[in-house]
């Protein structure tokens, strides 16, 4: 019975690997002149395995308001020293805030990131883009709309995955940080 429940995972995790390679890839963006002051502080979060409430954790995006000025940011508008999330679920799409609400005073692995007014308008495009009104397990997850939305805002990629677990392993642990979801301060 192990032995079996062992093969099964193995086989689980071989045609996740497969079908990673296939998931949608983020729109090019052109990138206005960095010289303009960062406005945000985008935030690639990761949780991990069984913690808080998905069997192989979760990715998603964070966005925190650093302007003086109210931000929108999809269908959510964002106050100075604000923080809100946008995740993909297999149950509700596109959400907005789920994370904030599910992950609220946890602490989760994240990489962070300043970013411009016009870097802020490429994740808006990604967010706002149909591609992201449906959800696929292997295919079309959470991990593949957080990487689209961090490439659409930092023009950093990597390669999306089916587990969360699978996209931490790609991100450069010295520039892996600790937030608190739900905090003002970024």
């Amino acid at each position: 019975m192990k032995k079996q429940f062992l093969r099964s995972i193995c086989f689980l995790l071989t045609l996740a690997l497969l079908f990673s390679a296939f998931g949608p890839a983020a729109r090019p963006v052109a990138f206005a002149a960095q010289e303009d002051e960062p406005v945000a502080e985008i935030s690639l979060c990761v949780s991990g395995m069984l913690f808080p409430y998905y069997f192989f954790g979760h990715s998603w995006i964070c966005i925190f308001n650093i302007s003086s000025q109210t931000l929108t940011v999809g269908e959510i508008r964002l106050a100075p020293g604000e923080m809100m999330s946008v995740g993909l679920h297999s149950n509700a799409g596109m959400t907005y805030n789920r994370e904030m609400s599910r992950f609220g005073g946890k602490t989760v692995n994240a990489l962070r990131r300043q970013i411009t007014a016009a870097q802020l308008q490429n994740a808006q495009r990604e967010i706002l883009s149909s591609d992201w009104d449906h959800y696929y397990l292997f295919s079309h997850n959470c991990t593949h709309f957080a990487t689209a939305v961090w490439k659409a805002a930092t023009g950093d990629g990597y390669r999306p995955s089916v587990f969360p677990l699978l996209l931490k392993s790609q991100l450069p642990s010295d520039q892996l940080t600790q937030i608190r979801i739900g905090s003002i301060q970024p």
